[in-house]
């Protein structure tokens, strides 16, 4: 067996990790990734920090100022006394049940009904089979 086969393949091969590496290396190449970069996360910061802002506002106890100028992010005493108080007021654990119950209900109803859409038209020349989506087959 000849070595010439070998020779061919790996060739190319080589060929190609130097193109790469002469890619990788493009000054505005990589000035543009890095532009990206900055830019997804900036995205990322103000999509986050709402959610991050209401966490800490929800923590901040009684003497924390909530309106304060400058704002305070971090509260300087957490409590978790406004999550035990929403829970003692409201039935969250039923509404959360409730929201369950619906849930799997709709999943189990679409997932086992006999046929979609549900309603078979009986005439095929009908303005409403025209309309719709749905195949007249004709039998």
């Amino acid at each position: 067996m000849s070595q010439a086969p070998m020779i061919q393949i790996a060739s190319p091969v080589a060929d190609l990790q130097r193109v790469r590496r002469r890619r990788a290396l493009r000054p505005r190449a990589v000035a543009g990734s890095a532009l990206w970069y900055v830019v997804l996360v900036l995205l990322a910061v103000i999509t986050v920090f709402p959610f991050f802002w209401m966490l800490m506002t929800s923590l901040k106890g009684p003497l924390d100022p909530v309106y304060s100028i400058p704002p305070q992010i971090l509260p300087s005493d957490p409590s978790l006394a406004a999550y035990q108080r929403v829970l003692e007021t409201l039935p969250i654990p039923t509404f959360f049940m409730n929201s369950l119950i619906v849930a799997v209900a709709v999943g189990c109803s679409t997932c086992w009904s006999p046929r979609w859409p549900p309603i078979r038209w009986r005439r095929c020349g009908s303005a409403a089979v025209r309309r719709s989506s749905t195949r007249c087959s004709r039998r």
